[in-house]
């Protein structure tokens, strides 16, 4: 944890990415509190009401709008807005932090939350494709991985 407090930056863009039920929202709650820091937050998952499609180019609109110096972005949906940032040239993560659990502690944290194991633990082969199709472009900043 420490490691990850030392690399926020004072100001760019933090995203927290991560398969479901790895500690993503629970990440950005520690750094924010420990390392007390002015930044906007964005959750991702807020943004799913927008639609599939939409709501990566709400959110882009957002973080386009803010003067904040530091965002910190987590969610699944932070791996459609770093390709489509790159894709775009219109979005540039400094810092990514990959937040990892294993499969158990995953499938009991999907539990508690009252959703469906299988259809969630599915969205990983398509998040590590965007992931690797990222991580190719040569165009992401600092990558940190977590696990929990």
């Amino acid at each position: 944890m420490e490691k990850i407090l030392n690399s926020i930056p004072k100001k760019g863009n933090v995203v927290i990415i991560g398969y479901p039920a790895t500690g993503k929202t629970f990440l950005l709650d520690t750094i924010i509190t420990a390392c007390r820091v002015r930044a906007s937050t964005y959750h991702t998952d807020d943004y799913i009401k927008h639609g599939f499609v939409e709501a990566l180019y709400v959110l882009m609109e957002e973080i386009s709008k803010d003067k904040t110096p530091l965002k910190i972005i987590e969610g699944v949906l932070g791996y459609r807005l770093i390709r489509k940032g790159i894709e775009l040239h219109t979005f540039h993560a400094d810092l990514v932090i990959v937040c990892e659990a294993s499969v158990p502690t995953r499938t009991a944290r999907i539990a508690l939350r009252g959703k469906l194991v299988q259809p969630t633990l599915s969205m990983d082969k398509g998040l590590n494709k965007v992931w690797e199709d990222c991580k190719d472009t040569g165009s992401v900043g600092k990558v940190i991985k977590w696990s929990n």
